[in-house]
């Protein structure tokens, strides 16, 4: 057992009765509860949308599925497509697409923030690039007006893997407001947690109809019958004498939330601010450590606006590496990989069209990173702890 794990069960016993009277008076399935979790949802992070969903996975899976199957001008993908990734992700941003039959091209990131490098993206625009997928790494947004440019000048749609950054902001705005829509996750380890979950956020009135039909089976059900997403799936089928609660458009999916997990996420959005506070907090004092260490280690770029979902730390040799796991463990850290480090270094990279060329610093991630939590019930205990652990590295 470690004092300081990567993600810990902070659920209370409000929660827990919040769930027995639950169980008690109400339906269990997605409902009313849902309704209200998406409303507020959409409200505090200020988008029109909110849809929520089983895990941040089902989010991206939804928002590729989406673009697929829309018929919007100017924002549709094809098999086919290529979608720009960063080579530092989690699985799940690469896997919808191509699930889909697009073509994930994959591209380099920034050594010291760890998201997609600007340089690298406009390089690899082909005339087959129809998408920028970008994600907002360990709670640090993207240099999203960037990639704004670069998607207002080749034409291509912008859409955020917000799943880590919950709560972090760009110029004084959401990262995950930025994009036609944005994937966020309410797992375990996650800002807030709701033991699984999920939504995707956005403006766009067309995606609100579109995602919740492909989320529950591709049904007519709550798509809004005045919207144009409505009449172009109606328009040549009056014959099918079948009421919308029971109609089909799409080939859609089952991904839908239950009410127990949007009553969490209801209860501990309110409680988002003083998470992110206090992760905050631990990730500068963690962070003034290792600066003040004279050791060949550095992390993630400071950011104030950052929402700090992990501590990440990257050595200048392995055997430092190796070092520095070890007096972490002995302190009491749980360590892991920077996310999956380089994705093109894993077995499922043969999925992938090849490389075109070299990912030096995602390797660099990938073979010489580590991170930690920063968010635990002993603050003050871990802060003392981490500054221990480097110190036992200069001896």
């Amino acid at each position: 057992m470690f004092n300081y794990p990567l993600a810990f069960n902070d659920f209370t016993n409000e929660d827990a009765e919040s769930i027995k009277e639950l169980f008690n008076n109400g339906l269990l399935t997605q409902g009313e509860v849902t309704k209200k979790y998406e409303v507020s949802l959409a409200s505090y992070f200020g988008t029109k949308y909110a849809v929520a969903v089983n895990s941040g996975s089902s989010a991206n899976l939804l928002m590729i599925a989406s673009l697929l199957y829309s018929n919007e001008k100017g924002n549709t993908l094809s098999r086919g497509d290529e979608v720009i990734v960063p080579a530092v992700s989690w699985l799940t941003t690469y896997s919808p697409i191509l699930q889909l039959g697009m073509i994930p091209k994959v591209v380099d990131v920034n050594s010291y923030t760890l998201n997609i490098c600007i340089d690298s993206i406009e390089k690899a625009i082909t005339e087959k690039t129809k998408c920028i997928f970008a994600v907002n790494l360990l709670g640090q947004p993207c240099e999203l007006d960037k990639i704004i440019n670069i998607c207002e000048k080749y034409n291509l749609i912008l859409i955020e893997d917000n799943c880590e950054s919950m709560g972090a902001k760009y110029k004084n705005e959401f990262s995950g407001t930025y994009g036609l829509m944005s994937s966020q996750s309410t797992y375990m380890s996650h800002h807030i947690s709701t033991i699984e979950g999920g939504f995707v956020l956005t403006n766009n009135s067309y995606f609100n109809d579109l995602l919740r039909s492909l989320r529950s089976h591709g049904w007519a059900r709550n798509a809004n019958i005045n919207s144009t997403f409505y009449k172009e799936n109606t328009e040549n089928y009056e014959g099918s004498n079948l009421p919308d609660d029971f109609l089909f458009f799409l080939p859609g999916f089952n991904l839908r939330t239950t009410e127990i997990n949007s009553l969490l996420g209801l209860r501990k959005l309110t409680t988002l601010d003083e998470i992110i506070k206090k992760r905050q907090y631990i990730s500068s004092k963690f962070r003034e450590i290792v600066n003040n260490s004279n050791l060949e280690i550095y992390t993630q770029k400071y950011d104030p606006n950052s929402s700090c979902f992990g501590f990440p730390i990257i050595c200048e040799d392995l055997n430092l590496l190796e070092r520095l796991k070890e007096t972490l463990n002995r302190q009491g850290f749980q360590t892991r990989p920077i996310v999956t480090g380089n994705i093109m270094r894993h077995p499922v990279s043969r999925f992938f069209p090849p490389l075109e060329k070299s990912l030096p610093n995602a390797d660099k991630i990938h073979n010489n990173g580590l991170y930690i939590g920063n968010y635990f019930s002993a603050s003050e205990d871990s802060i003392n702890d981490f500054s221990n652990a480097i110190n036992l590295l200069k001896i």
